[in-house]
């Protein structure tokens, strides 16, 4: 999967999702994609863990702040099966900076989700969920 944009810092996300598919004993489905809302981009990925038997995914979304003002936001998204939607606790992120939010779920055949600004607008990650 291809995410421009990404930075060094975005390293220190990633090995949490690739270290829940090891410790899961499974190879990793990922699915996932990124969008550009303007000072940023915001990114989903959803990894299957490999548990036989278990439908346990690890939903895990990000934004890289690349300018403007410090915001406070916070992350959503819907399993299109076993509602309802998920919200992250706020956190503010200044330009430059990468914050990040992970979670297992019961496996759901599809999700959608994005970023939220406190006192402003949601960004969704596309039109589309991820199936």
């Amino acid at each position: 999967m291809t995410m421009p944009g990404i930075t060094a810092r975005l390293a220190a996300v990633l090995p949490l999702v690739v270290a829940a598919t090891a410790v899961a004993g499974g190879t990793a489905a990922a699915d996932g994609h990124c969008t550009d809302i303007g000072n940023g981009t915001v990114c989903m990925s959803v990894d299957d863990t490999g548990e036989p038997g278990e439908p346990t995914e690890v939903v895990s979304m990000w934004y890289e702040k690349h300018f403007g003002d410090p915001a406070t936001v916070r992350f959503f998204y819907q399993p299109r099966n076993f509602p309802p939607e998920v919200r992250s606790d706020w956190r503010t992120i200044a330009a430059g900076e990468v914050t990040s939010w992970r979670e297992l779920r019961t496996g759901s055949d599809c999700y959608g989700g994005g970023l939220e600004v406190q006192g402003g607008p949601e960004f969704y990650l596309d039109k589309y969920p991820i199936c």
